[in-house]
């Protein structure tokens, strides 16, 4: 069983145990801070990369999905449970497709200790496996983070750690849809992508009553290595604060900072699979960008083709992906609940610096796949010369709050009627504060970007039964083409932009 230490034992374990003294021995006098784990990245990248070796088993590394879920967690056995808190602590048993180990440690204020594998912690169903073979050196493949969020008297997980740099967080009401990374690199690019790993934690002990707690963890991949701070706060939206130093050992050709990964099949703009009973199947709808000249509303799609949006614009200020469509009806999924994943908001602490925010969508015909990746990607690629910082906060939200300015609500298009050339896009925006009582007469549509598309039979109108504006219009074309408007009121941008990418029939 792991130790639940107090001032009074620390001593002992620190002379009396031959296995904790030198963790103890070293940590007590640097304590666990950001600093010291960055210590700890800068030297790993001194080093050539060295990838971590599985101590399991082979009938735990060939578990498959079904039996590997078969292992769970004996929740009599969460840190944290006997001293009150309003965390606890679980992790995540090694095998399957988790075969890395990582190393955990918990900290406070007055202690730090490794929480080596056993498996005590875990029930094993009818599995025909003999854990008492796996190596306490095995380690674990990652933790979650368990919170009152929804009910007083019940813990809820609302954060896991699993899987390379891989995490998810919940707010109040939410279901797990994305995922963030802590990096990604090499996305998208005709060479194979590369998957830095936390090798590392560091979980930090709250204080009693508290409702925030800390996180330190070691990155590292054959180009880089980390390290990061986790700060973070559950609630009805729970926020994380991301700090990291990165340490490269060479130069990468495309890196994604603050990525998310999502997935969208298909929604109200098309691609409804063939004996489907779900109107709608996406953990996202939209990618929104905002920065110095406004939002733009980036819609997803799945059309078979991959494709890469890149928003270039002046002083970003945010970013994520959004499941901005809230109504059950559309989705009709009484076990997944789409309409409750959460939307993933990105704000920076400090600049980003120079550079954009891209979203790459790769083609998919299930929902068990994630194939929508967004992230910021600098201007100027980090070098092995020096450190590369960034900062910034993760929102996981059911979405920003309202503006004075126009949303786009849905996205449809299709066959045009009276046998006119092209396809006729319909698509809405809200209508926010004043704009309920404006006339369409005074709205003009003002369309950017159309490359070798042709748009034509632009109309704009109030629709009574739901009080949006409706935009329709045709276009026409034999090549892709990146469409994008807004909406004018007497000549003044009231909406955030919309954009679409299309894909002639």
């Amino acid at each position: 069983m792991l130790v639940r230490l107090t001032t009074s034992i620390v001593i002992f374990l620190v002379l009396g145990s031959p296995f904790l003294s030198p963790l103890f021995g070293d940590f007590a006098k640097k304590r666990t801070t950001f600093e010291f784990v960055e210590k700890q990245a800068f030297d790993l990248s001194r080093k050539p990369y060295k990838a971590p070796k599985s101590r399991l088993p082979d009938e735990f590394l060939d578990l498959d999905y079904d039996g590997y879920r078969k292992i769970i967690w004996n929740p009599q056995q969460s840190l944290w449970r006997e001293d009150n808190l309003n965390f606890r602590l679980e992790f995540f048993h090694p095998g399957y497709l988790f075969r890395e180990p990582v190393v955990m440690n918990e900290f406070s204020e007055s202690h730090v200790q490794n929480v080596p594998f056993t498996s005590e912690f875990f029930e094993y169903g009818d599995l025909d496996l003999n854990p008492r073979r796996i190596s306490r050196r095995a380690h674990y493949a990652g933790f979650r983070l368990l919170f009152p969020l929804n009910d007083g008297d019940k813990f809820d997980e609302m954060l896991s750690f699993l899987g390379a740099s891989y995490f998810r967080a919940l707010g109040q009401g939410q279901r797990y849809g994305k995922s963030a990374r802590a990096l990604a690199i090499n996305t998208g690019l005709d060479q194979p992508e590369e998957f830095p790993i936390f090798k590392e934690f560091w979980i930090g002990k709250p204080e009693f009553e508290s409702v925030e707690t800390r996180v330190f963890g070691l990155l590292d991949s054959e180009s880089v290595s980390g390290a990061y701070q986790f700060d973070i706060r559950p609630g009805k939206e729970t926020f994380i604060d991301v700090k990291a130093v990165l340490f490269f050992r060479k130069q990468v050709e495309w890196l994604g900072i603050a990525p998310l990964t999502s997935m969208y099949w298909y929604g109200e703009n098309g691609g409804q699979a063939l004996n489907d009973c779900r109107p709608e199947v996406h953990d996202s709808d939209g990618l929104l960008v905002e920065s110095e000249s406004g939002r733009t509303w980036r819609v997803l799609a799945n059309d078979g083709r991959k494709r890469t949006y890149t928003h270039s614009g002046e002083g970003i200020t945010g970013f994520g992906l959004m499941q901005r469509d809230r109504d059950f009806d559309h989705y009709q999924d009484l076990e997944a609940w789409y309409q409750a994943r959460p939307s993933v908001w990105i704000e920076p602490k400090s600049s980003f610096g120079e550079g954009s925010v891209q979203v790459i969508e790769f083609p998919t015909n299930h929902e068990f796949f994630d194939n929508v990746v967004s992230a910021r990607v600098p201007a100027k690629m980090p070098n092995s010369e020096e450190p590369f910082t960034v900062e910034y906060r993760l929102r996981w939200t059911n979405g920003l709050e309202a503006s004075d300015v126009a949303r786009v609500i849905s996205t449809r298009f299709g066959k045009p009627v009276e046998g006119k050339a092209g396809i006729q896009f319909v698509f809405e925006f809200d209508r926010p504060g004043e704009q309920a009582s404006w006339s369409a007469d005074a709205m003009t549509v003002n369309f950017d970007g159309l490359g070798p598309a042709a748009i034509s039979d632009i109309k704009i109108f109030e629709n009574p039964l739901n009080n949006r504006w409706r935009v329709v219009f045709l276009v026409q074309g034999t090549e892709p083409a990146d469409l994008a408007c807004r909406l004018l009121h007497n000549g003044d941008l009231v909406s955030e932009m919309w954009s679409y990418p299309w894909k002639p029939n």
